[in-house]
């Protein structure tokens, strides 16, 4: 954005202000001479400062003789003409002789902010291209992985994921909160210095660990598998995680969500091509696929490194020292609850998988071959879950925005004709997914994971209630109860171990399916329940909409007459929408309804338009 300072720079004390701001000559400039004497900087007047240079073409014979230049600084000479860096400086020009005219303009600022509009359409965009890549590069890994191999790699990356914000206290989880307030004021530099530091001492401690607890590790993660040099990578590979995530947290916070997503999908192809590749070109097994994460993760961290330091650069230097004193205290307390966000949410994820491991019958290799069924029964739920979690995410700011304005009700309408519009939704997609299947796991396949396909329907059933339930926390965060998402997920961990205790000796992976599915039941129930103290007001058709994802268990001929069954007795009973419902679903039609006639209207008036004289 560029402001005029005057038409012509006017010879002899033409005054000017700039603040972070560039002085630019539009025409050749033949001479521009500064005073030396004193200069304005940070708001403090320090002597002999001098102030930055011009870059411009200039001829000795134009210069006023009289002009007394003893404390003036000369602007170098130089073939063409350049723009005058002036951040912070404030003074006089003695005298310059300019045929063109002189604009202030904005410099380049350190992490410039994205506008929302950009953020959100570049975000989904690139989120959904990236779960596409990722889809179709599990496929690969399936393809190239035997059951056994694919079972370590899931094992291994679910530690990932679990251990990446457990060693380093989810301190990358505290930037959306904290870093710009420090950088308004004026502290972003000694904030990022600091947490740098402890985020990079943690993860050497991190890795120590991991070094030193190798063969307790080892009975962990595979039972009594050997696997030394999966774990001799380990910490390597957790490094370039942890560095990714912070990188990645600290863009989205600086709202450069576009950075961040960018970062995302180029991790997600350089692990398909490098993964792919290793597999192909390497070797057939978690090593190879362990291997190319890490690398893929460190030159992400690479491009991700190389953004930040050129807008480190820019940032203007702290107005005063960050005393760790006051920062550290303030942060940990807000990282300690993410923390345990993190913590709950991950393990509530994973434990199924460490479970078969630990109690399935037969030997580490039999049970680690279960856990690579299980991962292949889980891709097409997962792309479902990821559908849902990123709408609930675009849900999540109207619901505030009536929160704010003291229209909880409202909220908790919004929230309920979501879940009720999400649920049969879901179901549908579900038993669509079914049918498609056989494409999955016998042509692409080679039906080589037939208990993965025979466990699709619990799965579906419970990533669509796990999504829904993700969904519902969002009243949760309306009303700053983050602590009951905590607690419902916390409850629901304990009841997916106890079940899974009983189950999976029994009836094995069939048996881990049922008994987590009823586990993320119970914390969809519970999400509702907690929702519910706090005011959200449910229904019996909220309540049976919400159910019907357990049809997928009759087949997707049996959950599509189930679900045409529940929507025609709702219409005709007129049970299904209460009257607010309505009316917030008629406002949503009239204004798709509004849209869409605007742009039928100015289709069909351009042409006329275009035929005016």
């Amino acid at each position: 954005m560029k402001k005029a300072i005057s038409s012509k720079i006017r010879p002899e004390g033409s005054k000017f202000e700039c603040q972070d701001s560039f002085l630019e000559v539009s025409e050749p400039c033949e001479r521009l001479v500064w005073p030396g004497r004193e200069a304005q900087v940070a708001g403090e007047s320090e002597p002999n400062v001098s102030p930055p240079s011009v870059k411009t073409d200039f001829d000795p014979s134009l210069e006023p003789e009289s002009e007394d230049r003893s404390s003036a600084t000369e602007a170098p000479r130089s073939e063409v003409p350049r723009r005058l860096e002036a951040g912070g400086w404030e003074g006089e020009i003695q005298w310059a002789y300019c045929s063109g005219e002189a604009m202030l303009t904005d410099p380049p600022r350190a992490f410039p902010p994205d506008t929302v509009l950009r953020g959100v359409v570049i975000l989904l965009v690139l989120a959904a291209l990236q779960r596409l890549i990722g889809f179709v590069r599990a496929v690969c890994f399936c393809q190239y992985l035997p059951a056994e191999e694919l079972g370590k790699w899931e094992i291994l990356f679910s530690f990932l994921n679990l251990a990446a914000p457990l060693f380093i206290f989810s301190l990358p989880g505290t930037f959306g909160r904290y870093a710009e307030r420090y950088r308004r004021r004026g502290q972003l530099r000694s904030f990022l210095q600091q947490t740098a530091l402890v985020c990079a001492g943690l993860t050497i401690v991190a890795g120590l660990a991991i070094f030193g607890t190798k063969d307790w590790l080892n009975r962990l993660l595979f039972g009594k598998a050997s696997a030394d040099q999966l774990l001799t990578l380990l910490p390597w590979t957790l490094a370039s995680v942890i560095g990714v995530n912070y990188l990645t947290e600290l863009f989205t916070a600086l709202r450069n969500a576009w950075v961040s997503a960018l970062l995302f999908f180029v991790n997600s192809v350089l692990f398909a091509l490098v993964g792919i590749g290793c597999l192909a070109l390497w070797r057939n097994d978690a090593l190879a696929v362990t291997a190319a994460y890490g690398l893929a993760n460190l030159l992400t961290a690479v491009l991700a490194f190389g953004r930040l330091r050129r807008n480190y650069v820019l940032l203007p230097p702290d107005s005063d020292r960050l005393p760790t004193g006051e920062l550290w205290p303030r942060l940990l307390r807000f990282a300690f609850s993410v923390w345990i966000i993190n913590l709950a949410t991950n393990l509530f994820s994973i434990v199924d998988r460490y479970l078969i491991v630990h109690l399935a019958s037969g030997d580490p290799d039999e049970a680690l071959a279960l856990v690579g069924q299980y991962h292949s029964g889980r891709l097409l739920p997962l792309l479902l879950l990821s559908i849902l979690q990123m709408l609930g995410t675009m849900i999540l700011p109207y619901m505030s925005a009536d929160w704010e304005m003291g229209q909880t009700q409202r909220a908790g309408c919004r929230l309920r004709v979501s879940l009720k519009l999400l649920a049969p939704g879901m179901t549908a997609l579900g038993a669509f997914v079914i049918i498609c299947s056989p494409l999955l796991f016998h042509t692409a396949l080679g039906d080589k994971f037939p208990e993965g396909q025979r466990i699709l329907p619990g799965t579906l059933c419970y990533c669509i209630w796990f999504g829904l339930a993700m969904v519902a926390q969002n009243y949760l965060w309306c009303a700053e109860k983050t602590y009951l998402a905590t607690l419902t997920l916390g409850i629901g961990l304990g009841t997916n171990i106890c079940l899974n205790i009983w189950m999976v000796p029994r009836w094995g992976l069939p048996g881990v399916v049922m008994g987590t599915t009823l586990a993320h039941l119970v914390v969809l129930g519970m999400t509702l329940l907690a929702a519910g103290r706090l005011g959200f007001q449910t229904d019996k058709s909220l309540f049976i909409l919400l159910l019907l994802p357990a049809g997928l268990f009759l087949g997707p001929i049996g959950a599509a007459l189930l679900l045409l069954g529940v929507l025609l007795a709702g219409v005709f009973s007129g049970s299904l929408w209460s009257v607010e419902e309505r009316k917030l679903l008629q406002e949503g039609w009239q204004r798709i309804g509004f849209r869409w006639a605007w742009f039928a209207e100015r289709d069909r008036t351009t042409p006329r338009q275009e035929m005016l004289p």
